[in-house]
């Protein structure tokens, strides 16, 4: 009997690449340990620039869902953008705030 691929193509950096299926708990938005990708050079520049520069890091990965169950890429704001400074630069860390800060 023939084995199924577990490779595919995924969309990373709004282009394809070959992804092997490899979840946790079978949930596609939760990739494993073992997963493997195809990396292109832009991929890898932006990985790099990520592990230095956590603001670009928030703007470019991180994203919400709008009332139209878009995913849409965040700006971050001024005090956003000094807490992250401030966890990154500190060890430990109290932030008296609200609790939804917009």
């Amino acid at each position: 009997m023939a084995r199924k691929s577990n490779k595919r193509i995924e969309t990373v950096f709004g282009q394809d690449v070959i992804a092997e299926e490899q979840y946790y708990l079978g949930n596609k938005a939760l990739p494993t340990a073992e997963s493997r990708y195809e990396m292109t050079p832009q991929m890898v520049a932006a990985m790099k620039r990520s592990m230095s520069d956590v603001h670009f890091f928030a703007e470019t990965f991180f994203t919400i869902i709008n009332g139209d169950r878009k995913r849409e890429h965040i700006q971050l704001r001024e005090y956003q953008k000094r807490m992250l400074s401030t966890m990154k630069n500190h060890n430990r860390v109290i932030f008296n705030t609200s609790r939804q800060i917009r």
